[in-house]
């Protein structure tokens, strides 16, 4: 059975096809003349053929060395090409990055995230997955995601957290909503009034927060209809089925015909905060400090 030549080897046979000359080749290389020829033979050897036609006067490729030399020269593009991709991943400069996120960080903060990490490593690739607050930490768990974008805080020593976003809790309603005509609104407001809210099994965790808010005032909330998604809460609410609360920033996926207003009196906010691991690697590394800068910086 032939062994397969070594790289080193079938790079000096392609220098030497381009040079049809052992002494040009070998000034190439930097090695002796007598060095490339005994490293030619072997790699012939090797082959079991012979790459090259010589004699005194010049050096030719044999009709075998021909196809051996078109062959080649894909390979080692291809390796030269692997190396240099291999080489933007280790610094950070591409790869993938597998992203859990809930649906509020899908309003606002992922897609400038994206946008602002793209915008310097425009080889990166994202893998983005909804996930609820606690999936995400049994996948970082896992290892099946790299960071998760999800409801803080978190108390961890397992993973590094990182606050990127602070928002208040506004009231949203249909336009033609009594509500609409008040220029502001607290928590009292919202008596006996019908609220939609996500589903408990889709939104525990958010769910929990607005019943703090409303435990504080001493309320309990009048919940006619569940849904799942944001889509769907906001499609009831437009119907003018009811209000709901959400954090400020769903009022970008609001379309025109709904309102809001803050919560006056509420000093309780939704953060969301940005999980990886401790040492993850370096492309991980440079999203999680772009996604800090957003949130110390977010016009720049």
């Amino acid at each position: 059975m032939r062994y397969l030549p070594e790289i080193e080897a079938i790079r000096s046979f392609s220098v030497v096809a381009e040079e049809l000359n052992f002494r040009r080749a070998a000034d190439r290389l930097g090695i002796d003349h007598s060095a490339l020829s005994r490293r030619i033979r072997d790699l012939e050897h090797r082959l079991g053929f012979a790459v090259f036609a010589r004699s005194t006067r010049e050096v030719r490729l044999t009709e075998a060395g021909k196809v051996f030399l078109e062959e080649n020269t894909n390979l080692l593009r291809g390796l030269h090409r692997s190396v240099d991709q291999a080489r933007m991943v280790a610094e950070g400069r591409s790869g993938l990055i597998r992203i859990g996120y809930m649906s509020f960080a899908a309003a606002h903060l992922l897609p400038s995230l994206i946008a602002r990490f793209q915008a310097i490593r425009p080889t990166v690739r994202f893998q983005l997955t909804y996930m609820k607050s606690h999936a995400q930490k049994e996948a970082l768990s896992r290892g099946d995601i790299d960071v998760g974008l999800m409801i803080g805080p978190w108390e961890t020593e397992t993973f590094e957290t990182t606050r990127l976003s602070v928002d208040s809790l506004c009231v949203f309603f249909g336009n033609a909503w009594p509500l609409a005509t008040k220029p502001d609104l607290s928590v009292a407001d919202l008596v006996d009034q019908p609220q939609i809210m996500g589903s408990l099994e889709q939104w525990d965790l958010y769910r929990w927060i607005l019943d703090d808010v409303f435990l504080r005032s001493g309320i309990v909330p009048n919940v006619v209809l569940e849904a799942s998604s944001i889509t769907g809460i906001l499609g009831l609410v437009q119907a003018g089925l009811g209000i709901t609360v959400f954090p400020k920033t769903i009022a970008a996926l609001a379309p025109p015909s709904i309102g809001h207003r803050q919560l006056r009196d509420v000093d309780l906010v939704v953060e969301t905060i940005g999980v990886s691991a401790r040492n993850p690697s370096a492309l991980v590394r440079a999203f999680m400090a772009t996604a800090r800068e957003f949130y110390e910086n977010p016009g720049s």
